[in-house]
Parts: C-alpha cells; sequence; structure tokens
C-alpha cells in the first residue's frame, strides 16, 4: 500500500452500515460510473461480509455527492473486538476511453 490518506467511516461494533465512497472528483465532466463496482477485504481477514454493491442512484445533497459518482455497500463484521478493515473499491467509468478506478477506505468497527 501506499501513503495515500483513505477516508475513513466508523460504525459500532455489531452494526452494519452503508457505506458511500464519493469517486466524483476523480471523474472528468459528463462522466459517470458504469457496470458493477466491486468492493472487497483488501486485507482478506475472513471478518467481514461486503454485500449490496452498486452505483449510487440517488443523489446525497448533504454531501454534495451525484448521481451515478459514488460506489455504495452495505458492511458487517464477525469481530467481537473493535477493529479496523481496508476496503478496495474497484469501479468502471463510461468515458471514452473507459477508465477502471480502484480507490481504498478504512472501516473503523468500536
Amino acid at each position: 500500500m501506499s501513503n495515500c490518506d483513505y477516508p475513513t467511516v466508523y460504525t459500532i461494533l455489531g452494526s452494519s452500515q452503508i457505506v458511500t465512497l464519493d469517486l466524483g472528483p476523480r471523474l472528468a465532466n459528463g462522466v459517470l460510473l458504469t457496470g458493477t463496482p466491486t468492493a472487497v477485504d483488501a486485507d482478506i481477514t475472513g471478518e467481514l461480509t461486503i454485500s449490496y454493491t452498486q452505483i449510487n442512484t440517488v443523489a446525497d445533497t448533504e454531501n454534495e455527492v451525484e448521481i451515478g459518482k459514488a460506489v455504495q455497500f452495505l458492511v458487517s463484521t464477525s469481530a467481537a473486538v473493535e477493529s479496523t478493515y481496508q476496503i478496495k473499491v474497484t469501479a468502471e467509468t463510461d468515458g471514452t476511453p473507459s477508465e477502471t478506478l480502484v480507490d481504498y477506505l478504512y472501516v473503523t468497527f468500536c
């Protein structure tokens, strides 16, 4: 991994959380995400359940995230103690040429 400053999402241990990763700043004007994105446990701990991975279909006006510019997924953990996980997110764009965007974020259950 690099020294990039990846965002962190905090949630309560024992809960499941919808996470949104805004890729809009990485997209050129008029370009949207397309296809089926992926979100996986980059650390391969076996403790995470990640499901319902999709491109956002509703704008998040509070955080200024436009439709089609973020990846959303539901995450939970089987861990019984506070843990932080790195999630790798991959998505395709509808630009010409199409790009494959890869990004990371941390999810901390506490």
